[in-house]
């Protein structure tokens, strides 16, 4: 079986057994790699994470054609992330309103700005 055809049935695998449990990530930590980095393609697609090969079930979508909200919800809530044992980072206060701003950009009504009702340039918590 050629490598790739290997590695994708591993992943595909975890995929389908997957459990929302996250025992590689504790309480009031993120992931690094879902918060400090982007990976994309030459032609522009934007997948979960570099630790993830680029194969179309790890695609979340056009880079250009996405708010950066969307891009963080996407890669942040992706299943792949509960089994993946990369070392996570305690969460900064600059993390958790990059996910409260995601979060309350995915709630808003079609109209609204992502941010509708908060305080521009100011923080949305402090911890």
């Amino acid at each position: 079986m050629p490598l790739k055809t290997y590695t994708s049935n591993i992943y595909q695998d975890r995929l389908k057994n997957y459990v929302p449990d996250k025992p590689y990530e504790q309480d009031g930590e993120v992931c690094p790699l879902i918060m400090d980095t982007i990976s994309i393609d030459a032609s522009g697609k934007a997948f979960v994470c570099c630790a993830c090969p680029n194969y179309w079930f790890f695609r979340i979508g056009a880079y250009l054609e996405m708010t950066k909200d969307e891009i963080l919800m996407k890669r942040y809530s992706h299943p792949i992330c509960a089994s993946c044992p990369f070392p996570r980072r305690d969460a900064t206060d600059p993390d958790r309103n990059a996910l409260v701003g995601a979060l309350v950009s995915r709630l808003s009504r079609p109209g609204q700005g992502s941010m509708s009702g908060l305080v521009a340039g100011k923080p949305l918590l402090s911890f």
